[in-house]
């Protein structure tokens, strides 16, 4: 393992941001094997664990931007669209609609932890013209 571990370690710094930003972005996909195995790698092999943790929340935190942009530019259509894939598409609009601003900001806080509320948070923020300061 030892002499796997760097080779393992190198491709993971490439496609590791790109797996959580494309979970971030709705696929459906979870990054929560891909942070452990990369956790795991840095820890063990003494890589830089504060560089991984600045990837991912950068990561993240770029896919929430676009998002907002898109939910502030397009408003609900943005969220309509998300929403289609759900099985009851009025009633996600709805829900997330009322979730936000019922909640305000703090769901935002909580949506990364909820699986499909993650999605929706920060378009619907825009949607809501909640000013960019207040998101960032």
């Amino acid at each position: 393992m030892p002499e796997t571990a760097p080779a393992l370690l190198l491709p993971s710094h490439l496609l590791f941001p790109l797996w959580i930003f494309a979970e971030q972005m709705g696929f459906p996909i979870s990054s929560f094997p891909i942070l452990l195995a990369v956790g795991a790698l840095a820890a063990k092999d003494g890589g830089n664990l504060w560089l991984m943790t600045i990837i991912a929340v950068s990561a993240a935190l770029s896919a929430d931007l676009i998002w907002f942009s898109l939910g502030k530019r397009y408003g609900m259509t943005v969220l309509g669209r998300l929403c289609r894939i759900c099985i009851e598409p009025d009633s996600c609009v709805r829900r997330t609609k009322w979730l936000l601003g019922e909640r305000g900001l703090r769901l935002l806080l909580v949506s990364k932890f909820v699986p499909g509320l993650n999605a929706l948070a920060a378009p619907s923020a825009g949607a809501k013209a909640i000013p960019g300061g207040s998101f960032y």
